[in-house]
């Protein structure tokens, strides 16, 4: 995993989870987010 990847992960559970401490509403980025495209090998 490339470390731009790791951080977009990060940055992404971080915001979940400090609106799921808030609000009680977890995994709402995830539908609405779709994180696939981090995901995806470059074809070479």
């Amino acid at each position: 995993m490339k470390g731009s990847t790791k951080i977009y992960l990060m940055v992404a559970a971080a915001i979940v989870t400090i609106i799921g401490l808030i609000t009680g509403w977890y995994l709402f980025i995830f539908l609405i987010l779709p994180l696939g495209f981090l995901f995806k090998k470059a074809n070479k």
